[in-house]
């Protein structure tokens, strides 16, 4: 058949039809139907006419242009041409460097069965949105979308739960890996994972986490890639694993998560305790004694913290080892486990959930060479606190409640205290004044948080101590406690006191430090000046109310005083030189003439706004109208005569914007103002008031003017 078989009309309706079938979807039909055309010469013809090839890009026709995925349309047409039509020789498929086309979850489809057969020269670009949703790709996708460079946009494929062994979906891992792109959350969550991309995982580079949270299952030959990583590895996602695996994983030097193991058996156990590095299995609820043994063999650290229970035997296997081992889930313990725990080798023993400690145990654990942790001990019998005392090692506690003055508590105490290490008894309520004394020779942290009380007694000793020291549970203070405290060398945390006596803060300013003090109300001017003499930081968040005099002493006279939250409403002299210092002329609710003459003093031009002034004095706005600027009242709603015959002497823009009405007497002095005067919410107008203004020289703003005669229309259109 030849072109003489079909005028014109039919031609181009023929071309669009077969266009119309790609577009929507039909690319068999629309592949057999141009296949079959293949000696039309007239078709090919007709549907690249228009169409270019220029410097190596598709520039389609308008025709085709009519079209969203025109670009894959000409691609179809260029992959079915028939090589001996002269007239589209241009069209040749060698001749082609670049094809532009965005892809999406639409036309994810086509477009990879045509990106899948262009020659591997060609760069394929263009924007690639909504496949952030798709969890697995075909083999074809994988490809094409592994040959895609983004130029507005990276490929986010955020979902992406599978890679496997393929040729396609290898390059998409390769693409995706090597990339800036972080859509991928470097295969985070991936479900599946083959050797290849595993590899190309743990060597991108940068890379010192490397999260495999949702991986279900591991190969050997998975896991033998993964055993290189020298970083945090995490596969809480396995739920079990083989011993050939766990062998390989054996050889992973950083951190190993396997938080997902609910059992492990005697040969995974065998096989992970020959590992070197840190194993964490918090999900093992249970442990058999030759599961124990094998893992204690481990020269790592050992997270144990899913074990609720743990025989005798099995805790002497894992105190076998000589560095970290982790048993925070353990509440109980006997004696001859703790004993059997108690290895000197040992260099941590963290047994964070035991609450309660029988003498026996403490004896045995006071066997312990490393750090012993118990921060979840809440009591402790003098029998326990002496045996813990003797412990080779140090403590570390949270949770106590209460340390009396029985010999053993003090013992406790002093062993703890010559630790030199932070000390956190956050969570006590009682301290004997005994304990107090030893623990006032310590050097270094010291929390007692919890403590509503303290005597004295007590607070002579602790103000020995140095380093910071946290009391922010006490409520009250004596003064002569203050006075012993103040000597402590550090940062002092009282800021659960809320009030202090003068005398209380004379003693405090002695103390040499950091002082929170944050809720303290009630200060008088001779506490607040008290601080001055500080050597260190004074916070005093809550302190609002001083004089005007010790407000000016605070702006002018350097000080370590933190008083962020002064009330500085008042306009007076001294309140507007701190409301400067602290920025916050803003909170200015007055102004007497002296605080004028101080904001005048600071603020030389520009645009002077005092967006809260409720109220101005005739003296103040004399002072004021001598500023060389625009002074902006957002809040300013009432107004003498007198005030406005003064203002009316400023020169510049001068906005009252909060004023919703004036005397016909204000208009008539501030008509007399020189410069630009904005009245945005006055909605009436008297005919007087008009005829005032219509002397006035500057503009005039009167945006929201509702009620105003023909006749004040008339002055006011005079100006």
């Amino acid at each position: 058949m030849n072109n003489t078989d079909f005028i014109p009309e039919e031609r181009k309706a023929k071309a669009q039809r077969l266009c119309e079938m790609f577009e929507a979807g039909h690319l068999e039909l629309a592949r057999n139907m141009l296949e079959g055309c293949i000696d039309e010469t007239w078709l090919f013809e007709e549907l690249l006419e228009g169409c270019l090839i220029t410097e190596g890009r598709l520039w389609p026709s308008d025709k085709l242009r009519r079209f969203q995925n025109c670009r894959l349309i000409m691609l179809e047409i260029i992959l079915k041409l028939p090589q001996n039509i002269k007239s589209l020789s241009q069209f040749n498929i060698r001749s082609i460097k670049e094809v532009y086309q965005d892809v999406n979850l639409e036309n994810l489809q086509w477009y990879s069965s045509v990106i899948s057969k262009l020659p591997k020269e060609i760069e394929i670009t263009g924007d690639a949105q909504g496949l952030d949703i798709i969890r697995e790709f075909t083999e074809m996708e994988a490809y094409a979308l592994s040959r895609h460079i983004g130029n507005h946009s990276k490929l986010c494929l955020s979902s992406l739960c599978k890679l496997p062994n393929t040729p396609g979906h290898i390059e998409l891992g390769k693409k995706l890996i090597s990339g800036d792109d972080k859509g991928f959350n470097n295969g985070a969550n991936l479900e599946e994972v083959c050797a290849p991309i595993a590899k190309l995982l743990i060597e991108r580079r940068d890379s010192q986490y490397a999260f495999f949270e949702k991986l279900s299952t591991l190969s050997p030959d998975v896991a033998k890639e993964l055993s290189k990583f020298k970083g945090k590895l995490n596969l809480e996602g396995l739920q079990k694993i083989s011993a050939a695996v766990a062998r390989e994983l054996a050889k992973q030097e950083g951190v190993l998560i396997l938080d997902g193991l609910v059992s492990l058996g005697a040969k995974t156990a065998e096989a992970l305790g020959k590992r070197a590095g840190e194993l964490h299995l918090k999900r093992l609820e249970r442990l058999s004694d030759e599961e124990a043994k094998g893992l204690g063999e481990s020269p790592g650290e050992l997270y144990l913290n899913g074990l609720t229970t743990l025989s005798e035997n099995a805790a002497g296997y894992l105190s076998a080892k000589k560095s970290s081992l982790f048993l925070n889930g353990l509440t109980t313990l006997t004696g001859t486990a703790a004993e059997n725990l108690g290895n000197p080798n040992l260099k941590d023993l963290c047994l964070d959930g035991i609450q309660d400690l029988s003498e026996a145990a403490a004896r045995g654990l006071s066997r312990v060479g490393g750090k012993l942790y118990l921060k979840g001990l809440k009591t402790l019998s003098d029998g326990a606190a002496q045996a813990l005392s003797a412990c080779n090692g140090k403590l570390f506690f949270y949770s106590l409640s209460a340390l009396t003055d029985s010999p053993g508590h003090i013992a406790l105490a002093k062993k703890i205290a010559s630790s030199g290490d932070e000390i956190n008894f956050a969570l006590l309520t009682s301290l004997s004044d005994e304990v107090a004394e030893v623990l006032g020779s310590h050097c270094g942290k010291l929390n007692l948080s919890s403590l509503k009380f303290l005597s004295d007694a007590s607070a002579r000793s602790l103000g020995r101590h140095e380093g910071c020291l946290d009391l922010s549970g006490l409520e009250s203070l004596s003064d002569k406690a203050a006075g012993f405290i103040s000597g402590n060398k550090g940062n002092l945390n009282l800021v659960g006191l809320k009030q202090l006596s003068g005398r209380g803060a004379v003693a405090l300013s002695l103390h040499q430090g950091e002082l929170d003090l944050s809720k303290v109300t009630n200060l008088t001017d001779f506490g607040v000046l008290a601080f001055f003499k500080h050597k260190g930081v004074v916070k005093l968040s809550c302190t609002t109310i001083i004089s005007d005099k010790v407000a000016e002493i605070l702006a002018v006279e350097p000080n370590p005083l933190f008083v962020p939250n002064i009330d500085c409403s008042k306009g007076t002299a001294g309140f507007v030189k701190l409301a400067l210092k602290q920025r916050k002329i803003n909170q200015l609710v007055s102004l007497t003439k002296e605080g004028a003459q101080e904001l005048l003093n600071f603020k030389k031009e520009g645009c002077l706004e005092l967006s809260s002034l409720k109220s101005l004095t005739e003296d103040a706005a004399e002072v004021l109208a001598t500023y060389n600027g625009e002074l902006e009242f957002y809040k300013l709603n009432e107004m003498s005569e007198m005030t406005a015959e003064k203002l009316s002497k400023h020169v510049g823009r001068l906005n009252l914007m909060g004023f919703t009405s004036l005397s016909d007497d204000c208009f008539k002095h501030l008509s007399k103002h020189k410069g630009w005067i904005s009245f945005y919410r006055i909605e009436s107008l008297s005919d007087i008031a008009a005829e005032y203004l219509s002397s006035h020289e500057g503009g005039l703003n009167f945006s929201n003017l509702k009620n105003i005669s023909d006749i004040g229309k008339k002055h006011l259109n005079r100006r």
